[in-house]
């Protein structure tokens, strides 16, 4: 959308990305190499991605996340928003 001021693109993509199902990721950032990769998408659906992590150990975080059910159809994030939500508790471990 390069054709568009970056005001009207980021309102374009807003909307665009309102109608597609939406993930909550985990992402792993190298400060050192100034580099950001993909980890891993959380269970997720919906409207999603609320996450919160507390330390639980060596190598371990316990993640509460906030998403539409998991067991229930992948609705975009528009619709989902008025539907049901949960919060779900997961161990992640970490290399």
């Amino acid at each position: 959308m390069d054709e568009l001021p970056p005001a009207q693109q980021a309102q374009k993509y807003l909307v665009e990305s309102s109608f597609e199902p939406r993930r909550c990721s985990l992402w792993k950032v190298d400060p050192d190499a100034l580099s950001v990769s993909f980890v891993l998408d959380l269970p997720s659906r919906g409207d999603t991605c609320f996450a919160s992590a507390l330390d639980a150990g060596e190598h371990e975080m316990t993640v509460y996340n906030y998403t539409s059910p998991l067991d229930a159809e992948d609705l975009d994030w528009f619709r989902a928003q008025g539907g049901p939500t949960i919060i779900y508790r997961t161990t992640l471990t970490l290399p």
